[in-house]
């Protein structure tokens, strides 16, 4: 499942850099819907306070953010953006969860800047 939070404010700005965010999703973030994962209204609202947070946390603006919610370790690899030592860490602790908790699912977002706050 995957979902878009934009930042009307900053959508008219060029792009100017991104980083991925991986979250471990509690159980209260989804629901099993006829055996598909379904994120609950709650972590739209979530996501988006989230997405906000992580950009200003970072001196960043937000232009828009790319949010999946998945078990799927190709999903996970595939988000690594930055081959550093802090994003191949954060990917590898993702895998670790979905191996060691089957069926929990991770957020992982991949977030868009608009330059600095």
């Amino acid at each position: 499942m995957s979902f878009e939070i934009l930042n009307a404010k900053a959508l008219l700005r060029p792009v100017t850099g991104m980083d991925t965010a991986i979250i471990a999703s509690p159980r209260k973030a989804y629901e099993i819907v006829d055996g598909r994962i379904e994120p609950t209204e709650r972590v739209h609202q979530d996501v988006f306070t989230l997405s906000f947070d992580f950009a200003r946390n970072l001196g960043e603006t937000l232009h828009h953010a790319s949010w999946t919610m998945t078990v799927d370790p190709e999903v996970l690899r595939r988000s690594l953006l930055h081959d550093c030592e802090m994003c191949r860490q954060g990917v590898e602790a993702g895998l670790a969860h979905l191996e060691t908790r089957p069926g929990q699912p991770l957020l992982v977002g991949i977030l868009f800047w608009a330059g600095r706050a």
